[in-house]
């Protein structure tokens, strides 16, 4: 996947680096343009006002600037056809931007068809008209083409765009996307005369630079098609096999078809879905890569790079981790080093960890957090495979550093970033989904029927639906293969459906993001009594099951009543203690208990429940807070403070929460007012009576210890309890005092704290120690 999201990058530097034109002022545009009327040959001042046009066209368009761009555009195209400019982003009237202009698409057209019929073009004038016609003019593209390849003069560029031209052709291509990768195409198209007589070219080509251009077009082009579900009649794979053995068989000394080849084998192993055919499409990549090491070929950093990649995928670890480390030693220049170092150190990495170095996959970790990221990791993020087996084993300090470093090149992904690194904190294993929607929250399922689960084919053989099972008790779990914790539980969840699935209760396991040869292959080893399944993107994304696992319990009547995220050392106590609390409908919820101020005008007309925590849930804890606030003369809260407190992350949540609500305003003589409002929140859990809340003495700037497993211990007679321990900076509890003392509430609470463990407190990168104290009020007679 890689390699076509850099070629799709770099086909638009020039716009992104221009991109400070866009945001010209007016005085600006006028006086660049009366130095164009002074000066017509400026062609940097043309191109800024390009830029700025371009932009300007997208966002609010007006006839003034779509006539200005459209002047500008066919400048360079009449004048300046060879110039770099002519072949910008911004000098194309695309898709996108032709419902605006439509006359000045058909001019820009018109005009590149007079460039190509013109007796003598510099090589750059070919290259950029071809990325005209390729799409627009096939057979005119065709005719350039073989014009082109006969010139002695062709450079360099007009080689490359010519074997994209080619390829666009027998695609069908009607669109690009940044003049690089195909996004729409027509069947009827590749089967028409163009494309027959673009094949012809392909297969008579001796020119390294086409063929090279060609290859890598094709393979790129049907990739997007595919990843794109556009329809294609052409089989590209049979038409470059061809070509690279011819061109390898006639270039005896040259490496570059290997090299070429290895990369289109990579590509097609990225998209393959079946182990088996996986593998072997990355072993043929890595022998590619060997046989053009052999022809005296060194590679460049990036296709260096590509080579650790597959000797990864393919295996071949020794030869992975000397290539990598020989690449790491010169890791290339500019964005290329940033991609070099933070690729490479995660596939050695992970390398490691399948040795047993986890030390080693560790430091791996680190250095690849060093990475001065690249266009494609600031655009698309990193691959978290590393980070994400990490976390399983249990190194969430380690990958919460890793993940700030990230922080400063995935600029897209801050909120996810957050969203996992508070996952980490709370003692769970984000999925890493690059492509979820950051700031899920999965417990507002609670109460709504469940998301839709169609008619899946479990790796049994059978077929699995959701609303098959209504009148049941459902128990959705949402785990992976690569999830420690979720194969922990897995023996507990399999002993609890053998012993209740005669009891109305139902049950299905969905793997996230996983090849169903993945999950076939673990199951045959690891089997389990109840059913399971691969779970589709949209399955995953309507439950919001980014963190694993993490298991929705569905009523008879086909309601959310309750969300589990993580796995505690209970897995058994905890299932019981949930199917007790489904069947009686005593289930943890929460309540606002009242909304008052010094304006009792003051009306609430959009609100959510704050949810119970994790930590919270499996704490038994039953608590209540307030929180005060002043409701602006919008209605929106501002200024919030937790007045009384509950821990356990409930306060955050409540916090979180209430910001969101909506307010009617209060009124003075007619005016709306900021008004001082409080809202108490009540959190109950089924079994207790008793009320508790957890104090937090944390040195400033430090987070919060979060509970990873322990339950609150509850009195046995009425009173206000404390017990005062720390947390050390391993996340341990060292008892301190109970009161009262020398009782039997003082027993019970130390033997309590002695089964607690929290992922510790962090000043800056250090664990840090933190006072608590727990108070539980009980009226238990």
């Amino acid at each position: 996947m890689r390699i076509y999201y850099l070629a799709l990058l770099f086909s638009g530097l020039g716009w992104l680096q221009a991109q400070p034109a866009s945001q010209l002022s007016a005085d600006q545009v006028a006086a660049m343009e009366a130095t164009l009327q002074e000066d017509p040959g400026d062609r940097v001042t043309r191109s800024r006002l390009l830029m700025h046009y371009a932009t300007a066209q997208r966002s609010s368009p007006s006839q003034e600037t779509i006539l200005a761009r459209r002047k500008h555009i066919l400048w360079f195209v009449e004048i300046a056809p060879e110039s770099p400019y002519a072949g910008m982003g911004s000098t194309w009237i695309d898709a996108a931007m032709a419902p605006k202009d439509p006359e000045g698409r058909k001019a820009v057209i018109q005009a590149w068809r007079e460039v190509a019929a013109r007796e003598h073009l510099p090589g750059d004038a070919y290259a950029n008209s071809l990325r005209y016609l390729s799409t627009e003019d096939p057979a005119l593209a065709v005719q350039t083409v073989r014009r082109a390849l006969a010139d002695p003069r062709l450079s360099k560029m007009g080689y490359w765009n010519a074997g994209k031209a080619i390829a666009a052709v027998i695609l069908g291509a009607t669109s690009l996307m940044l003049g690089e990768s195909m996004s729409a195409a027509e069947p009827a198209r590749s089967e028409a005369a163009p494309a027959q007589e673009a094949r012809k070219i392909l297969a008579e080509s001796t020119a390294p630079g086409f063929l090279g251009a060609a290859v890598r077009a094709l393979s790129n082009g049907q990739s997007m098609l595919r990843a794109r579900k556009v329809e294609s009649t052409v089989d590209a794979d049979s038409l470059i096999e061809p070509v690279l053995a011819r061109w390898a068989v006639r270039d005896r000394n040259d490496a570059m078809p290997f090299w070429v080849t290895m990369e289109v084998l990579q590509r097609r192993a990225d998209a393959e879905r079946i182990k088996e055919r996986k593998l072997d499409l990355w072993t043929k990549a890595f022998e590619a890569g060997e046989m053009a090491r052999k022809r005296g070929g060194e590679p460049d950093a990036g296709m260096a790079r590509n080579q650790v990649q597959v000797a990864f995928e393919a295996g071949m670890h020794d030869k992975a981790v000397a290539y990598g480390t020989a690449l790491l030693a010169s890791p290339g220049t500019g964005s290329t080093q940033g991609q070099n170092v933070h690729d490479v150190n995660c596939w050695l990495g992970s390398i490691a960890l399948q040795r047993g170095d986890k030390a080693a996959a560790l430091r791996h970790l680190a250095e690849a957090a060093k990475s001065a990221g690249s266009p494609a990791l600031g655009s698309f993020g990193p691959d978290f495979q590393l980070a994400r087996d990490l976390a399983s084993a249990g190194e969430r300090d380690a990958v919460i550093a890793y993940l700030e470093g990230v922080r400063k090149f995935w600029k897209s992904g801050q909120g996810k970033l957050d969203d996992w690194m508070a996952s980490l904190r709370e003692g769970l294993v984000p999925s890493f989904n690059r492509f979820a929607s950051p700031k899920t929250d999965r417990q507002k399922l609670v109460g709504k029927p469940a998301p839709v689960i169609p008619a899946l084919a479990t790796v049994g053989g059978e077929r699995w639906d959701l609303a098959a099972h209504k009148g049941k008790i459902v128990l959705v779990d949402f785990w992976a293969t690569w999830c420690v914790p979720c194969r922990q539980q897995m023996p507990a969840l399999s002993a609890f459906y053998k012993a209740h699935k005669d009891e109305g209760f139902e049950m299905i396991g969905l793997s996230s993001g996983e090849d169903p040869e993945v999950v076939k292959s673990f199951l045959a080893k690891n089997p389990v009594s109840y059913p399971m399944a691969v779970a589709p993107d949209g399955v995953v994304n309507a439950y919001e099951a980014h963190t694993l696992p993490s298991a929705f319990w569905v009523n008879r009547e086909g309601v959310v009543v309750a969300v589990d995220v993580g796995a505690g050392p209970d897995t058994e106590g905890e299932l019981k203690r949930r199917w007790n609390q489904v069947k009686s409908g005593s289930l943890p919820q929460s309540r606002v208990v009242a909304v008052s101020g010094e304006n009792s005008a003051l009306q609430v007309i959009q609100r959510q429940q704050p949810g119970f925590t994790e930590e919270a849930r499996k704490a038994g804890v039953n608590a209540a807070l307030k929180v005060r606030m002043v409701v602006d003369v919008d209605g929106v809260p501002r200024d919030l403070k937790v007045e009384r407190g509950a821990g356990f992350g409930l306060d955050e949540r409540a916090l979180a929460t209430i910001a969101d609500w909506r307010f009617k305003p209060a009124y003075r003589v007619g005016k709306p007012v900021a008004t001082t409002t409080t809202v108490e929140v009540a959190f109950r859990t089924a079994g207790t009576m008793a009320m508790s809340r957890l104090l937090l003495d944390a040195p400033a700037g430090a987070s919060r210890p979060v509970l990873e497993r322990g339950r609150v211990p509850e009195p046995r007679s009425a009173g206000v309890f404390t017990v005062a321990f720390a947390v050390d900076e391993t996340g341990g509890v060292e008892f301190v005092k109970a009161s009262p003392e020398d009782t039997e509430w003082a027993a019970a609470a130390r033997e309590a704290l002695e089964k607690w463990h929290f992922q510790p407190a962090r000043l800056g990168n250090a664990a840090v120690a933190v006072k608590a104290t727990l108070e539980v009020t009980s009226s238990r007679r």
